[in-house]
């Protein structure tokens, strides 16, 4: 990761936002100094508690970082723009804790004051414990592990050589995560137990199959002695085999025995089989010839059935023909009186005619008439449309009379109208210009009303946390019961457990014989079995289970824990904010009645503010419509007058108009004395009607008479007609009469009566045909039928006896039984042996891999829980190697700093057994003649600091040089530089150069001015400001002098 800018705002002694740009320092060395107090630590402090939210140094707390001369309220924070392991730029911002006084709380952080964002400002997550795990995965170290590769504190930065073997133990687990090595010894040992396991089922597995196969209970059978067992199983599935082989001889001869007697008993049931055919056969013929006479009969009947079939055409013919004659009759009757009806009715219609024809004179003395009167109503026409222009010229006059009349009244009321808008709008303009003094009281109730109402939900959250934390109290309580119940549980089963091994390890103690446990050749009181003992899926469900339940009354604990957390910290906010609005400390009850009455009655006032600036507003908006109708008045009033003058003029003209109109309607008048429009109109109306009905009467005397002349001649040409056609139907009736007789002589019957009762249904006639067919058909298959029987007949014609044949089947068929009982039986029990051999086989198989597998994790579980030879753990033993990375790359840094002289060596003494050595430092002295190897503990100030210095940077780089997601390319060291005197911190800084050169960026913070000569253009100075200011940074980025 690499650090770009850090902002810092009320942060420790910087008051004002002070913003520090670390890039322009990429693979340079600069120095941080400046007075004593100023701050310059402070600046490593704000980089990691941007990260993650603690600052570099133990000495210092969090309730500390915020700026002491801050008041309440104002913002106090950090912010820090990085890049991390993916490349990209992310941007932390950090708040601190508001002060407290002594003895208070601390003050609750809210989720929006710890946030994570990317450079779209795009929020990447917020809140304290997520972001820090998100800047976990993105920087790749944690708090302790960053302090020791990217920031060596003040103080602090010794304390790795200083370690003891089991605090170096720990400090390597927070950065390398070594705990993960010795999770290893479990999976192994979970390993084992498996194998284990799976050996024992494999006993288990040979014991249950031995049993089963030689039929034995509770034997113990070796998985080494399988070849026997093999043997064993072999011999009796030969023996098996042959009696196998036996009784499928003796069934197969009883089986062939039995076929033979079933083939004997299926000749005698044919031969009665046959006999009772031929009986059936025989009285089958005996029954259709019994029939004979009747079906002759019926065949006779059909023949004269048939018969008249063919004839009854003829007499259907006659028949019809006879009908039709008479209905022709009928009809040439009924055009007789037709044709006499048409006859009178043609001389009434000449008749009408001449009447009609006498009114034609009238008619053309009408048409005269008609023509004259048209002309008097064209003259009176002219008189009335004259009247009519006159009367409208008067309706004129009238209306610009009206409204000249309503125009005065209208200028009037225009007058005083605008008399009225001058006095509200001067009334407007004072109330609109209270406006802005209701604006100012509405916003300050509305912010009032606001802090109420967010404050009432905020009583309301508290609510719903406290009984949230109520409810988490009651889950963890049963939790814990359900926890506690579950450990009994399991320690009781255990118990009963071990007792049962123990019991049943006395079982196979034989007297005399050492007890495996205690040695002893005497069993005086040898562990009970009992039926209560568990079994081990038992145990190992009883175990999960209360493993399971601590977990669970872990997470509650939790869970329990944050929302208190919750609680309290919304419980300080509530409080604070109902002091502020209500005046009085937060109650423990009635706070929420209380805020809700407040609420109301500022809302009441809310109201009428809020109604008392719509009055203002709507005056303010009123004043330019009042002023425009004002003077829409005023031009009103103006064109009423032009428009008097106008209608005045108008008047005069249409007085004149209608005079001459006057004189026009009395000459057009003269000539029509008596006679209206009206009068003239009806006597033409009348004359018309006249007209129309002589009109009508004579076209409808004309169409009558047209009428009745068709209707005579078609009279007169139906009835010639229909005579034609009785003489040629008479003649055919003749001819079908004749045919007729014919018909009935040829067919037998005496007269047409006979005939038609012979006469049936073409379905009764088939019916009979079929039934008669259907007989003969009978009759001939009974007969072939009984002709079949007769040739399969034996010559000895007596019925067979089949009682001996059913009494041997019986005897053979339970013999057959028997035989297939006992074939069916061994085929099982070859099958058995064969199963058993393959089971073996498999069984051989596989505990032979299980086997093996359990010797190998056997000796691996040995050597990685520190069994071996070396007795060193697995986690302890990989420490030591990474150790021995971190002393090699210490060394090439303090074999420069100290000429050659000192040197890390890990020590190796006492290490074997003993979990808390292995990771302890000697010092090799190679200037020393008679003790090469020193302890730490013997080094001066000067020469601790190098030590101190050499081996934090060989962590620091072995830690980025192992990779993964642990890249930092930045190093800060606080102070220690005091101890070395000039040549040391010469050699001191060559090393750092070094280090730089790798394009890491390194800060030293010192205050001593011998160094300060080194670092003139590369350094950040912090001033230390006065009361009330607050600290101020100086920055000079070059390049430090050359050595």
């Amino acid at each position: 990761m690499t650090i770009k800018t850090l902002k810092m705002v009320r942060f420790g002694p910087y008051i004002k936002e002070t913003v520090v740009d670390f890039e322009q320092f990429t693979g340079k060395v600069f120095l941080v100094s400046g007075d004593t107090g100023a701050g310059k630590t402070t600046i490593f402090d704000a980089v990691c508690y941007a990260l993650y939210g603690e600052p570099s140094g133990s000495l210092r707390k969090n309730d500390t970082l915020r700026n002491q001369d801050s008041v309440k309220g104002d913002k106090s924070y950090v912010e820090l723009l990085f890049t991390g392991v993916d490349g990209r730029d992310y941007l932390v911002h950090r708040d601190t804790r508001a002060l407290r006084a002594v003895g208070d709380k601390p003050a609750a952080m809210t989720k929006d004051s710890v946030n994570l964002t990317d450079l779209s400002d795009k929020t990447v997550t917020k809140g304290a414990r997520e972001v820090n795990s998100r800047v976990e995965a993105l920087t790749g170290f944690d708090r302790e592990s960053f302090i020791r590769v990217s920031i060596l504190p003040q103080g602090e930065f010794d304390k790795f050589l200083n370690q003891n073997s089991a605090e170096r133990r720990e400090t390597l687990r927070n950065i390398f995560g070594t705990e993960l090595y010795e999770s290893y010894a479990d999976v192994v040992q979970s390993w084992l137990k498996t194998a284990g396991k799976q050996a024992d089922r494999a006993s288990d597995a040979c014991s249950a199959l031995m049993n089963r196969t030689f039929e034995t209970v509770g034997e113990k059978y070796p998985l080494c002695d399988c070849d026997e067992y093999a043997a064993r199983i072999d011999e009796l599935e030969s023996s098996c085999a042959e009696r196998k082989n036996t009784a499928e001889e003796e069934f197969n001869s009883t089986n062939e025995k039995l076929r033979q007697n079933s083939a004997m008993r299926s000749a005698a049931e044919s031969v009665n089989k046959a006999l009772s055919a031929w009986e059936e056969a025989k009285a089958k013929m005996e029954q259709f010839d019994s029939r004979r006479e009747e079906f002759d009969g019926k065949r006779e009947q059909l023949k004269r059935y048939e018969l008249a079939a063919e004839a009854a055409p003829a007499l259907e013919a006659r028949n019809k023909l006879s009908n039709s004659l008479t209905g022709i009759r009928s009809r040439l009757a009924a055009a007789v009186a037709e044709e006499k009806q048409a006859a009178e009715e043609l001389a009434a219609a000449e008749a009408r005619q001449e009447q009609a024809n006498s009114l034609a004179p009238e008619r053309e003395q009408l048409t005269a008439d008609i023509s004259r009167l048209d002309d008097l109503l064209k003259k009176s026409g002219e008189a009335d449309e004259a009247e009519k222009k006159m009367r409208a010229t008067e309706q004129e006059i009238s209306s610009i009379q009206e409204e000249m009349t309503s125009n005065q009244a209208k200028q009037e009321h225009c007058q005083k109208k605008q008399e009225e808008l001058s006095g509200l709008l001067e009334d407007t303009k004072q109330e609109a210009s209270r406006a802005d003094a209701e604006e100012a009281e509405l916003n300050a109730k509305s912010s009032l009303f606001e802090r109420l109402r967010q404050l009432s939900e905020g009583i309301e959250e508290l609510s719903k946390l406290q009984k949230a934390a109520d409810t988490a109290r009651n889950v963890l309580a049963r939790k814990s019961e359900a926890a506690d119940n579950a450990a009994l549980e399991f320690s009781g089963l255990q118990a009963k457990y071990y007792a049962g091994e123990a019991a049943r390890l006395a079982k196979k103690l034989e007297k005399g014989a050492k007890c495996p446990v205690c040695g002893s050749t005497e069993h005086p009181f040898p562990a009970a079995w009992t039926d209560e003992i568990p079994s081990q899926q038992q145990l190992d469900k009883a175990e999960a289970d209360s493993a399971k339940a601590a977990r669970a009354k872990s997470d509650a604990e939790r869970d329990l824990a944050e929302r208190e957390g919750s609680l309290t910290a919304h419980r300080a906010n509530v409080s604070r904010d109902y002091l502020s609005l209500m005046g009085v400390e937060f109650p423990e009850n009635g706070a929420a009645e209380a805020v809700s009455e407040k609420t109301e009655a500022v809302g009441k006032q809310l109201d009428e503010a809020s109604i008392r600036l719509e009055g203002c507003q709507w005056a303010q908006l009123r004043i330019e419509s009042l002023e425009k109708q004002l003077s829409a008045q005023k031009e009103i009033q103006d064109s009423l007058a032009e428009r008097q003058e106008k209608l005045k003029n108008e008047a005069s003209a249409l007085q004149s108009r209608h005079a001459a109109e006057e004189a026009t309607l009395n000459e057009k008048r003269a000539g029509l004395e008596g006679r209206d429009m009206d009068r003239l109109r009806r006597d033409k109306a009348d004359k018309i009607a006249r007209g129309s009905e002589i009109d009508s009467m004579m076209k409808s005397a004309a169409d009558k008479l047209a009428a009745a002349s068709r209707n005579a001649a078609s009279s007169a040409s139906l009835r010639s007609t229909l005579e034609g056609d009785i003489e040629r139907t008479q003649k055919e009736f003749s001819e079908a009469e004749e045919t007729l007789c014919m018909q009935i002589s040829r067919c037998g019957f005496a007269d047409e009566q006979e005939l038609a009762a012979n006469y049936v249904r073409i379905s009764a006639l088939q019916s009979l045909r079929a039934e008669i067919s259907e007989h003969d058909k009978s009759v001939s298959a009974a007969r072939a039928r009984l002709d079949e029987c007769e040739q399969r007949l034996p010559e000895d014609r007596t019925p067979r006896s089949t009682e001996e044949f059913d009494q041997a089947e019986k005897v053979l068929s339970d013999e057959l039984e028997e035989r297939k009982q006992r074939l069916m039986k061994l085929g099982t029990e070859l099958d058995r042996y064969a199963s058993a051999a393959r089971e073996l086989s498999n069984i051989i198989s596989a505990s032979g891999e299980s086997l093996r597998t359990y010797a190998v994790l056997e000796k691996l579980e040995r050597a990685i829980c520190g069994k071996g030879a070396e007795r060193i753990a697995f986690e302890t033993f990989i420490q030591m190697r990474m150790f021995k990375g971190v002393l090699q790359r210490a060394n090439d840094r303090l074999k420069v700093m100290s000429g050659g002289r000192y040197e890390f060596e890990l020590r190796t003494q006492n290490v074997r057994g003993n979990a808390s050595e292995g990771l302890d430092i000697n010092m090799i002295d190679n200037n020393s003649s008679r003790t090469r190897r020193r302890d730490v503990s013997t080094l001066s100030g000067g020469e601790r600091f190098m030590a101190s210095f050499a081996l934090a940077i060989g962590l620091s780089d072995y830690t980025l040089q192992r990779g993964g997601n642990k890249q930092s390319d930045m190093l800060f060291v606080d102070e220690g530089f005091s101890s070395l005197d000039s040549s040391t911190f010469e050699m001191a800084l060559n090393v750092i150069q070094g280090i730089s050169a790798g394009r890491r960026m390194i800060g030293l913070v010192t205050h001593i001015d011998g160094i300060k000569q080194y670092f003139r253009e590369s350094q950040i100075y912090v001033h230390k400001g006065k009361a009330g200011e607050g600290s101020a940074i100086e920055v000079k980025c070059g390049v430090h002098k050359n050595m």
